[in-house]
């Protein structure tokens, strides 16, 4: 699966209650920031200008954290499922 593509994570949380993502970010296996937990959150329903101008950060920098995120999040689903 090629690493570029986030539709996969995305759509998979697309899907589910915002409870259950905050607690599936929050555990100990995905181990993510606060700051990059915001930013996931906020990416996953909006557009990177926006979330840039909600959090004062470039664009280039939202997306780099997202992608960060995205990556944590599917090695942890890889992990899983093995």
């Amino acid at each position: 699966m090629p690493r570029g593509k986030t539709s996969d994570i995305t759509n998979k949380f697309k899907k589910m209650r915002k409870c259950k993502i905050i607690e599936l970010l929050k555990s100990p296996e995905v181990d993510l920031t606060d700051d990059e937990m915001d930013i996931f959150l906020r990416r996953l329903y909006y557009y990177n200008d926006r979330v840039s101008d909600d959090v004062g950060k470039c664009p280039r920098c939202v997306t780099k954290i997202f992608m960060n995120v995205i990556n944590k999040l599917r090695d942890y689903f890889n992990e899983k499922s093995e």
